[in-house]
């Protein structure tokens, strides 16, 4: 069962769904992205397009990527499957939602989730 996200703050229109904590390994991995992609808008809410658009410290190089979780995927010194790779987005995108409370506190004030 898909549980909604309430907060204290303005109610927003992205709907933070926790993902579900029994389901198949595609369900929790997929879901678990999703919550955290949400949670990437709601921090970002309420920013003007200045605001949203200015780097208050300077701009990562890095890049994501990833497909079906069967596959091999080969990297320089590396060869993977993409569930490591979607596991690996999933903690990038947990550690960017961390990154823009810092960011959203640096620019007005306000707090994250």
């Amino acid at each position: 069962m898909l549980a909604r996200v309430e907060s204290d703050a303005v109610r927003s229109p992205v709907e933070r769904t926790r993902p579900t904590e029994r389901g198949d390994e595609p369900a929790t991995l997929t879901q678990m992205l999703d919550f955290l992609r949400a949670t990437m808008v709601v921090k970002t809410e309420g920013l003007s397009d200045a605001q949203a658009s200015s780097r208050p410290v300077p701009a990562s190089e890095l890049i994501l990527a990833g497909t079906s979780l069967d596959e091999i995927a080969r990297s320089e010194g590396m060869d993977f499957n993409l569930r490591y790779a979607l596991v690996h987005m999933i903690e990038e995108t947990a550690r960017h939602c961390g990154h823009a409370d810092l960011l959203r506190e640096s620019i007005d004030g306000a707090r994250g989730q």
